[in-house]
């Protein structure tokens, strides 16, 4: 049979097609994926970071403000806007538990590329500058784990934008 999805703009209509695909693609808890590397960077970050509860619609991270800090998305989702030269907005990502966002800008020490803003009741967990140089002194070995997961994430998002652009050249 046929589906429809009916929505307020087009933005909705893919939300709605992106949850779907989410819940059908989420590991059960018992999946050795979260006891693995994601669940150790989760406690390293809890046990160094500092906990932000967010209300839905609240902006965590400015477009243009420098960085000091990235966070790591316990609960909720947030959502990634890039305002243009013309003012305009448009969402460029959703991040969902386990994401660590504002990577990019706290390492190149460059101004935030997006606005992060909490679609719905958010916990993340603030990790600066002094959290990670306590976590180096203290565990290096943590640090280190802590640094490649990061280094990860980096590769996997500019293999992700690459292939965007490359699509978008055909």
């Amino acid at each position: 049979g046929q589906h429809f999805l009916l929505a307020d703009s087009l933005d909705d209509v893919m939300l709605q097609i992106e949850e779907t695909l989410l819940q059908e693609k989420r590991p059960e808890p018992q999946d050795a994926s979260i006891r693995g590397s994601g669940a150790e960077i989760a406690d390293l970050l809890q046990e160094y970071g500092t906990r932000v509860d967010l209300a839905q619609g609240e902006e965590l991270l400015t477009q243009g403000t420098r960085s000091d800090h990235l966070v790591f998305l316990r609960e909720g989702r947030l959502r990634a806007t890039v305002t243009d030269r013309n003012h305009e907005s448009r969402i460029v990502s959703r991040f969902l538990p386990g994401a660590i966002v504002g990577e990019i800008a706290y390492y190149a020490g460059v101004d935030r590329t997006a606005t992060l803003t909490a679609e719905t009741v958010s916990t993340v967990i603030r990790i600066d500058a002094e959290a990670l140089d306590l976590m180096e002194r203290t565990d290096p070995t943590a640090a280190a784990h802590f640094h490649r997961h990061l280094a990860s994430v980096l590769a996997n998002r500019l293999l992700t934008t690459t292939r965007l652009l490359s699509d978008a050249e055909l």
